[in-house]
């Protein structure tokens, strides 16, 4: 009997071994998925040094996606010279902190990959290596003037992106703006196709439901903004109808025209609502 019983603890170690490798497994890849205390998403599939070069070929290189982003100023132009900085989450290899830099804005940001943060240190930006939810956690409320994060929502799961959207909301100071990229999969290309290039996306963003979601958590004044066309718009309107061509087709076409070569990334903007007395 005595012997019976030792097998069965025995049995039942080996059990609570498995349960534990199990469950540290699961750990792990939940920790990849969010970027929380283990290895980044990206890093998740592909290690560091490779994501980097994943990046180079198919996102673009640091010239091309500085370009993109230069429109994007328009939405932080307001707060040129305040001394309150905006936190880029995500900032990769540091192409919105120099241009920032540059327009005279007060920033600084963090990102999960040493080498891209390395690429950005190099340059004399500010650029941490942390995790995004912990650090904006960390962040003295009211201390912000801005939070940005260019195509980081998709990466995450839905509720790690409200918990950065409610730590950013009191990070920011009152008025302060929150500023999301992500890819536009409106445009069929996109939503379709181009999106799963990356295989640490996780699920397209509707435009909509996004800017539903960041005025659920309190934000004010939301704005969808659509950007990056693949043909430029005032070229795909110079080019007209030709002729004889029959115009009741003007709504199949433009239609088309916007779902295969309009905007591949879209921008919303919001703000926390002003401080009342």
């Amino acid at each position: 009997r005595f012997e019976s019983e030792v097998g069965l603890l025995t049995s039942r170690v080996a059990d609570l071994e498995r349960e534990r490798t199990s469950d540290r497994a699961e750990l792990e890849r939940l920790r990849a998925l969010t970027g929380t205390g283990g290895p980044g998403p990206a890093t998740a599939v592909l290690d560091d040094s490779t994501y980097v070069k994943f990046e180079q070929s198919f996102r673009g290189s640091a010239v091309e996606i500085r370009e993109r982003q230069l429109d994007a100023l328009r939405f932080v132009a307001p707060i040129v010279g305040n001394t309150a900085p905006l936190l880029d989450l995500g900032c990769g290899r540091g192409e919105w902190l120099a241009l920032l830099r540059d327009a005279g804005i007060a920033a600084y940001g963090v990102d999960l990959s040493a080498g891209m943060v390395a690429d950005a240190q190099a340059l004399d930006l500010d650029a941490r290596c942390a995790d995004a939810l912990g650090h904006l956690q960390d962040v003295a409320e009211s201390s912000l003037q801005a939070v940005s994060a260019f195509h980081f929502a998709e990466h995450v799961p839905l509720s790690f992106l409200t918990q950065i959207l409610d730590a950013a909301y009191l990070a920011l100071l009152p008025g302060g703006t929150l500023l999301l990229e992500t890819p536009n999969p409106t445009n069929l290309v996109v939503g379709a196709a181009a999106f799963y290039l990356d295989p640490t996306h996780l699920r397209p963003l509707h435009p909509e439901f996004l800017a539903f979601l960041i005025r659920s958590r309190g934000f004010t004044g939301v704005e969808i903004h659509y950007v990056h066309p693949t043909i430029d718009e005032a070229t795909l309107q110079a080019g007209g109808p030709a002729q004889g061509y029959d115009p009741r087709l003007n709504r199949v076409v433009e239609s088309a025209e916007w779902a295969l070569f309009g905007p591949q990334d879209y921008v919303v903007v919001a703000r926390r609502g002003e401080a009342t007395v």
